[in-house]
């Protein structure tokens, strides 16, 4: 056994020394002190590399970003195994096969007592030209990724929160979810299993989302509901704004909207189309106009027992309602034809009124929400008065009573405020 030692005595090189080991002609190794501190040793079977060993300055903390690197090599010169210890205590495990990249795994401070990542270890598997395959992420909240991969673009990830806990347990709301994308990697297609049972299907085109699809546990039945509706279909534009939304709700209302720009500014409701005899609600269909802003600006309701109410909003409080009973029929389910109320820019009743089937009109006027007139009118001729005003003061208690006997001598609101409104 021979050593040959070079030193470098001029720095007229990179490294400091050389030391190389012979058994008569045969190299057996060779070891390189770089001027950096580095240190690289080389083992030698005919005449080949089939180990290489690297390791950093251990005086000053080292110049790269790793502490030692050990790389094997197969009798043709071919890489075979190549195993790193990074400065933050990441091991990094690499596999060849006929020098290409076959699998890598990665741990985060295996022997160490902090991490320095928010994974545990990563698993990534390689074609046999080199091209990534698969790549499993373990991360330290016990969720996992797996990641599949069709000619280098990711294909399909699927992500699991803590699967060793069963469905509802681990560190996020759902249990699973599954993320297809397409040829350049966009993303396709997204399905997300939250904890409670509810699931969320996601469509998308050219990377933006087109449809979303939740449903309130589908498997489970009714019974194991956990949401009031059933069912949530969403559209969304080219650019992944919201277009419309129909939403089925247990009882079997369904609600449709509809936005322009992602704003609402449309909504309507139908109380159980599909089994009218099961009604849930007081009204068989609502409609709903929002302004610009998303501030409701109309109403349209139709009651199951025929009456029609129209309420109009002012900066998205109610302004005016009108009350008709059974417009559309000749039977009436009250004694009276509309009703009707006028709100100030506070909420407060500014007026209200009520005509009736025989003719007769009552009125009431407010001031700040308190009334402060009661105008009746005799339309059938019921009365021996025409007219009957009564006034109040701020307290409510009565301070004057008119009877009125002529139409010259009716009050001009009795006329303007029921028609304006009506």
């Amino acid at each position: 056994m021979t050593t040959i030692v070079q030193i470098d005595t001029d720095n007229a090189f990179n490294w400091e020394r050389i030391e190389q080991e012979f058994d008569g002609d045969i190299l057996l190794s060779k070891t390189t002190f770089y001027d950096n501190g580095q240190i690289t040793f080389l083992e030698y079977l005919d005449g080949l590399v089939v180990r290489k060993e690297q390791i950093d300055a251990l005086d000053n903390g080292g110049v790269a970003s790793w502490e030692r690197i050990e790389t094997r090599y197969e009798v043709d010169g071919s890489i075979a195994e190549k195993f790193t210890i990074l400065d933050n205590g990441i091991y990094k495990l690499e596999n060849f096969e006929d020098g290409q990249r076959r699998r890598v795994e990665q741990f985060d401070n295996p022997e160490g007592s902090g991490n320095a990542k928010s994974w545990d270890r990563i698993e990534t598997d390689f074609s046999a030209d080199g091209t990534i395959e698969y790549k499993t992420t373990f991360y330290d909240n016990g969720i996992i990724h797996d990641l599949r991969y069709e000619s280098g673009v990711q294909a399909e990830l699927v992500q699991y929160d803590n699967p060793q806990d069963g469905p509802g347990g681990g560190a996020k709301s759902w249990d699973r979810i599954e993320t297809r994308y397409d040829s350049n990697g966009a993303i396709a297609e997204k399905v997300t299993f939250n904890d409670n049972g509810v699931i969320v299907q996601q469509a998308y085109q050219n990377g933006v989302i087109a449809q979303s699809i939740q449903m309130d546990n589908p498997q489970g039945g009714s019974t194991a509901s956990v949401k009031s509706w059933d069912r949530i279909e969403t559209n969304f534009d080219e650019t992944g704004q919201r277009v419309d939304k129909v939403t089925f709700f247990d009882n079997g209302i369904i609600r449709e909207e509809y936005y322009n720009a992602g704003q609402r500014v449309f909504m309507n409701e139908t109380d159980n189309p599909q089994n009218p005899d099961q009604s849930a609600a007081s009204w068989s269909n609502r409609q709903t106009e929002y302004e610009a802003d998303g501030t409701i600006a109309f109403r349209l309701t139709e009651f199951d027992d025929g009456r029609l109410r129209e309420e109009t909003f002012e900066n998205g409080k109610l302004k005016q309602s009108v009350t008709l009973d059974n417009p559309y029929s000749e039977d009436n389910a009250y004694s009276w034809e509309f009703q009707f109320t006028i709100k100030d820019e506070n909420g407060q009743n500014e007026a209200s009124g009520t005509a009736y089937d025989n003719g007769d009109l009552l009125l009431h006027l407010f001031d700040a929400g308190t009334k402060m007139l009661k105008g009746e009118f005799d339309g059938d001729g019921s009365e021996d008065w025409l007219a009957r005003e009564t006034l109040y003061d701020t307290d409510g208690a009565v301070v004057d009573v008119s009877l009125i006997y002529t139409e010259a001598d009716l009050p001009s609101y009795f006329q303007d405020e029921l028609v304006l409104t009506f």
